[in-house]
């Protein structure tokens, strides 16, 4: 139940915390029960209940272990990272290795394929290697260093090699009651100790603390995982959410004389708002306008939703086009991370076919001005790393920097750039706006505070998100 409630609006917590994740566990707890206590197994159960002469009889065990097989190939297949897990996607591969398990060693897909030697090694090394390979797979980031191939591949094999020794010193020596009741309490205190010394963390903030004052604010940047100024759960929706969940606030209504600006696309577009909003905040007031948000993550402004967007995207830009033909706003934004959508040529086509067909048909609807904001500047790893590992090295912040910045979101940019030429649009180059020939702006400054321009590799901050808008002012307004 907490699993289904929450995965949606808080899958970070649903993935981590063992209140939502304990059903699992049970899942392979009732096995065990079932094994000891009710003839054997839900197998042997079932079998005894079917007539010896039916063909169900001899196919029962068979029929258990292939179902398994199918369900797993199942959820390696539709299951993607865009699907909130575990949510009721995690029934796939749980309830499969339940029936692989419960089929036992008498079936032909656990006797002939999983019983061969290097799976067998893999399935005895696979609780150690799960607990090696994250974080070993997590230091290289809090540290600053490209997770290239090559590192991976390293990592995976040191995991490997760890988790063999882990088996051999220390699950099979307890498991032979080593060193018996005082290795016992040995191993207890030990936990003991790694728990004290994880509530120090906690309560100190960490690695937080190890940086000045002037550093913490981006220290602590890439942890924001709510995005301030987005308007997450509101006026941004999450991927599982439709569009009957944007509220009515998120048109302003407060001024009707003031002309409506209509923000519109992905978690890229949500990151405009702060910066439009402070930007009408200072006009005069004669140049003041009103806002209009309809974003949802991974949902780009394309009509049909492109291949990896969000699966209610395809509603979700549908409505945002009939709220635009009911406000009649003067000016319509649409704004996307593209290369999430495709960096190779072919997709960025379909993104450009797309993006040009949306604007004519907003220029069809009546809409005076249509602004496209191109690609923003992304880095390979999350920008307060890149900034934090320049700190560590110099002990200063730079304001421009070039270093580990993804060359394809400057091709995605040019692309859409080439794109709109036209069709009457806007284009808005925020590589323009915010690179020169020193990088990309990555900090800025205040009373003494630096901020980081993206939260990561390259969601905007509200820092970042005024920025932008400020050097974009002359082509929003003219």
């Amino acid at each position: 139940g907490l699993n289904l409630a929450l995965v949606t609006d808080r899958p970070v917590a649903t993935f981590f915390l063992p209140p939502t994740r304990f059903w699992e566990l049970m899942v392979g707890a009732l096995l065990a029960w079932l094994t000891l206590y009710a003839d054997g197994g839900p197998v042997p159960w079932l079998r005894k209940r079917l007539s010896a002469h039916s063909g169900l009889h001899q196919h029962v065990t068979d029929g258990f272990a292939w179902l398994g097989l199918l369900m797993l190939a199942s959820a390696l297949w539709l299951i993607d990272k865009s699907d909130p897990f575990p949510g009721w996607r995690a029934l796939l591969p749980t309830l499969g290795t339940f029936a692989l398990l419960a089929a036992g060693s008498e079936a032909w897909v656990n006797r002939q394929l999983l019983s061969q030697p290097i799976l067998r090694f893999y399935g005895a090394i696979s609780y150690p290697l799960y607990l090696w390979h994250w974080p070993l797979l997590s230091f290289p980031i809090v540290l600053g260093i490209p997770l290239t191939s090559e590192l991976r591949v390293l990592i995976l094999v040191t995991s490997v090699v760890l988790a063999a020794l882990t088996r051999e010193l220390i699950e099979k020596p307890v498991r032979r009651g080593f060193g018996g009741a005082r290795f016992t309490w040995a191993l207890f205190a030990t936990l003991a100790v790694l728990g004290a010394c994880g509530w120090v963390v906690k309560c100190t903030d960490g690695l937080l603390n190890t940086y000045p004052p002037s550093v913490r604010e981006m220290a602590a940047a890439e942890f924001d995982a709510d995005f301030p100024g987005y308007r997450i759960d509101q006026c941004f929706l999450r991927t599982e959410q439709g569009p009957e969940a944007f509220p009515d606030h998120c048109i302003d209504r407060s001024v009707p004389s003031r002309p409506l600006m209509f923000l519109w696309g992905d978690s890229h577009a949500a990151a405009l708002y702060s910066g439009l909003q402070g930007e009408s905040e200072r006009q005069p007031e004669g140049r003041r306008f009103r806002l209009a948000q309809f974003t949802a993550a991974a949902c780009p402004p394309l009509m049909p939703a492109p291949p990896h967007s969000a699966r209610q995207c395809e509603r979700t830009n549908q409505a945002a086009l009939e709220r635009i033909t009911a406000e009649r706003p003067t000016t319509v934004i649409l704004a996307g991370n593209w290369s999430k959508y495709g960096t190779d040529a072919e997709s960025l086509r379909g993104v450009a076919v797309s993006l040009r067909q949306t604007v004519a048909q907003l220029k069809s609807m009546g809409v005076d001005r249509v602004v496209v904001f191109g690609n923003l500047p992304t880095w390979q790893i999350a920008q307060p790393r890149v900034l934090l590992g320049q700190w560590n090295r110099s002990h200063a912040i730079p304001e421009y920097t070039d270093d580990h910045l993804d060359p394809a979101s400057v091709a995605t940019n040019q692309a859409i750039q080439s794109a709109m030429a036209g069709t009457g649009a806007v284009f808005i180059s925020p590589i323009e706006k915010l690179c020169n020939t020193s990088g990309c702006l990555a900090s800025t400054q205040h009373n003494g505070v630096f901020h980081p321009t993206s939260f990561d590799e390259s969601h905007l901050t509200v820092q970042g998100s005024q920025a932008l808008i400020e050097r974009s002012g002359s082509a929003l307004w003219r």
